[in-house]
Protein backbone atom coordinates (compact mmCIF):
# COMPACT_ATOMS: atom_id res chain seq x y z
CA UNK A 1 0.00 0.00 0.00
CA UNK A 2 2.74 2.13 1.13
CA UNK A 3 4.33 1.67 -2.90
CA UNK A 4 0.83 2.75 -3.91
CA UNK A 5 0.80 5.67 -2.12
CA UNK A 6 4.12 6.81 -3.46
CA UNK A 7 3.28 6.22 -6.97
CA UNK A 8 0.19 8.63 -6.23
CA UNK A 9 2.32 11.34 -5.13
CA UNK A 10 4.49 10.96 -8.21
CA UNK A 11 1.68 10.65 -10.54
CA UNK A 12 -0.09 13.68 -8.97
CA UNK A 13 3.01 15.71 -9.48
CA UNK A 14 3.46 14.35 -13.60
CA UNK A 15 -0.07 15.74 -14.09
CA UNK A 16 0.47 18.97 -12.99
CA UNK A 17 3.78 19.45 -14.58
CA UNK A 18 6.08 19.37 -11.42
CA UNK A 19 7.94 16.70 -13.16
CA UNK A 20 11.24 17.66 -11.87
CA UNK A 21 10.19 18.24 -8.20
CA UNK A 22 12.00 16.73 -4.98
CA UNK A 23 8.97 15.30 -3.66
CA UNK A 24 9.22 12.52 -6.65
CA UNK A 25 12.67 12.24 -5.53
CA UNK A 26 12.11 11.61 -1.95
CA UNK A 27 8.76 9.50 -2.87
CA UNK A 28 10.42 7.04 -5.18
CA UNK A 29 13.32 6.76 -2.42
CA UNK A 30 10.55 5.61 -0.03
CA UNK A 31 9.25 3.44 -2.62
CA UNK A 32 12.26 1.55 -3.17
CA UNK A 33 12.77 1.63 0.86
CA UNK A 34 9.46 -0.79 1.50
CA UNK A 35 10.80 -2.88 -1.96
CA UNK A 36 13.59 -3.83 0.26
CA UNK A 37 11.99 -4.76 3.04
CA UNK A 38 9.24 -6.77 1.02
CA UNK A 39 12.72 -8.53 -0.25
CA UNK A 40 13.69 -8.99 3.32
CA UNK A 41 10.64 -10.28 4.49
CA UNK A 42 10.00 -12.63 1.89
CA UNK A 43 13.61 -13.83 2.47
CA UNK A 44 12.91 -14.37 6.42
CA UNK A 45 9.93 -15.99 5.49
CA UNK A 46 12.06 -18.06 2.73
CA UNK A 47 14.91 -19.59 5.27
CA UNK A 48 12.30 -20.22 7.72
CA UNK A 49 10.14 -22.61 5.80
CA UNK A 50 13.41 -24.32 4.75
CA UNK A 51 14.96 -24.97 7.95
CA UNK A 52 10.93 -25.93 9.33
CA UNK A 53 10.23 -28.35 6.17
CA UNK A 54 13.82 -29.56 5.89
CA UNK A 55 12.97 -29.67 1.83
CA UNK A 56 14.51 -27.30 -0.95
CA UNK A 57 10.01 -27.38 -1.87
CA UNK A 58 9.66 -23.66 -0.43
CA UNK A 59 12.30 -22.65 -3.13
CA UNK A 60 9.74 -23.89 -5.96
CA UNK A 61 7.35 -20.88 -4.41
CA UNK A 62 5.72 -17.48 -4.78
CA UNK A 63 7.68 -16.93 -1.55
CA UNK A 64 11.00 -17.05 -3.98
CA UNK A 65 10.24 -15.11 -6.14
CA UNK A 66 9.25 -12.29 -4.16
CA UNK A 67 13.02 -11.91 -2.94
CA UNK A 68 14.95 -11.04 -6.64
CA UNK A 69 11.75 -9.03 -8.13
CA UNK A 70 11.74 -6.86 -5.28
CA UNK A 71 15.60 -6.57 -4.96
CA UNK A 72 15.25 -5.47 -8.52
CA UNK A 73 12.59 -2.95 -8.00
CA UNK A 74 13.96 -1.63 -4.93
CA UNK A 75 17.40 -0.90 -7.24
CA UNK A 76 14.87 0.45 -10.00
CA UNK A 77 13.10 2.99 -7.68
CA UNK A 78 16.77 4.09 -6.53
CA UNK A 79 18.22 4.71 -9.57
CA UNK A 80 15.08 6.67 -10.97
CA UNK A 81 15.29 8.41 -7.85
CA UNK A 82 18.85 9.50 -8.44
CA UNK A 83 18.09 10.40 -11.85
CA UNK A 84 15.33 12.82 -10.78
CA UNK A 85 17.16 14.17 -8.14
CA UNK A 86 20.01 15.39 -11.01
CA UNK A 87 17.36 16.21 -13.26
CA UNK A 88 16.26 18.26 -10.80
CA UNK A 89 19.31 19.96 -9.65
CA UNK A 90 19.60 20.35 -13.72
CA UNK A 91 16.55 22.37 -14.20
CA UNK A 92 17.06 24.73 -10.85
CA UNK A 93 20.38 25.83 -12.69
CA UNK A 94 18.59 26.08 -16.00
CA UNK A 95 15.80 28.45 -14.60
CA UNK A 96 18.02 30.52 -12.43
CA UNK A 97 20.42 31.12 -16.17
CA UNK A 98 17.10 32.19 -17.53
Amino acid sequence: AVILWQARIVLANLSVGRIFARKNKSAMIRAGICCFVIAAASAARLTVNLCTYRSWAPLVTYTALFVPAFVFAGLIFLVAAALFAGAAELKEDNDLVI
